[in-house]
């Protein structure tokens, strides 16, 4: 049975905090209030928390969570890359409801810097090598009180700190992890307020898109960005029109595009949505059939949507077909089809208005 422990949101007893740091040292799950919802803390040095707060959650365990900050600095000494966006944003937005999303020299990492007195004075005692998430099972909604928190959780905390209700309106999420800011999720922030955050020249967005985004956009999305490097015009992301949420890349797919040097291995998938065509600058699909869709979905871009092959000088405009279910082979292919077909169309962004 857990232990419920009322907590004052803005002077907590120290205590309090030295117990909850001791429980996560030893690999127990501790549930935290933030400004937004509740969250369960565990400390992925201890053996075992790892799992158990996956466990905890339902989640899938190639999903990470992201690590509890006190500041950028902090975040910085843990090894992740902190560049002048992330900078911007922290000193904008930190301590607050942003969720920032770092390269690191392992992968991609999400840290979180609460304003709220319970979850700083945590990461003051552990650092970030505390991984904090939402008190739900994934795809449930959040928890916005301590009792909301240990009923939403499979595994019952060690530890709940109770500092009342919270929002209930969780972070709004920024990946810089190519160096560049993809807004993954608007909450409590406004989107224009990051954007505004953000100073100096934005770059122009590429869209890939196709049925699952396991294979053929994500390849594409790879394949694009080696060939054009970190600092260039465009920035490339990837959806599928009918796309399962976080699923990982194919491994045929990982291991042909692994033969040319390039790593997707922590790529996971997303839905196609409205916002998404209409942040883009650009939406290049793999089907002519896909490229009616995305029209349907958002009529008003349908000059900005193109088949992947329709850029050759002398037309093309063929399909590149799913090789889901295929051997190696077939997902070697379609590789060097989309690589192909890139060439024509980097010609053609040399060009684009």
């Amino acid at each position: 049975m857990s232990e419920h422990a009322v907590i004052d949101p803005v002077n907590p007893d120290p205590a309090l905090l030295d117990r909850a740091a001791r429980l996560l040292h030893d690999g127990e799950l501790v549930v935290l209030p933030t400004e937004t919802v509740y969250g369960v803390a565990a400390d992925v040095r201890a053996p075992g928390a790892r799992s158990r707060l996956f466990a905890a959650k339902g989640r899938p365990a190639g999903k990470p969570f992201a690590r509890l900050a006190v500041d950028i600095d902090q975040v910085e000494k843990d090894g992740a890359e902190v560049g002048e966006f992330a900078r911007s944003l922290a000193d904008a937005f930190w301590p607050g409801p942003l969720t920032l999303v770092l390269p690191t020299e392992w992968a991609p990492r999400g840290y979180r810097a609460p304003d709220h007195a319970v979850p700083q004075g945590v990461g003051r005692r552990l650092g970030p090598q505390v991984a904090l998430t939402s008190a739900n099972r994934s795809g449930q909604p959040p928890a916005c009180t301590a009792d909301e928190a240990v009923a939403g959780l499979d595994i019952k905390p060690a530890l709940v700190l109770d500092a009342g209700p919270s929002s209930g309106t969780p972070s709004t999420v920024v990946s810089l992890a190519h160096g560049y800011p993809e807004l993954l999720r608007e909450g409590t922030i406004p989107f224009d307020r990051i954007e505004a955050a953000c100073t100096g020249a934005r770059r122009r967005v590429i869209l890939f898109v196709c049925t699952g985004n396991t294979c053929r956009s994500p390849m594409a999305e790879h394949l694009f960005r080696e060939r054009l490097g970190d600092r260039a015009e465009w920035s490339a992301q990837s959806a599928g029109i009918s796309a399962a949420e976080d699923m990982p890349a194919t491994q045929n797919a990982v291991h042909v595009l692994r033969e040319k040097g390039i790593d997707m291995s922590g790529h996971l998938s997303r839905r196609l949505t409205t916002a998404l065509v209409r942040d883009s600058d650009l939406i290049v699909t793999m089907t002519a059939a896909q490229r009616e869709e995305v029209c349907r979905l958002a009529p008003e871009c349908a000059s900005r949507v193109k088949l992947l092959t329709s850029f050759h000088v002398n037309g093309g405009g063929e399909d590149v077909h799913d090789p889901i279910g295929g051997d190696e082979e077939a997902y070697r292919q379609v590789r060097d089809r989309i690589d192909s077909a890139l060439s024509d169309l980097i010609l053609y962004l040399l060009d684009y208005v």
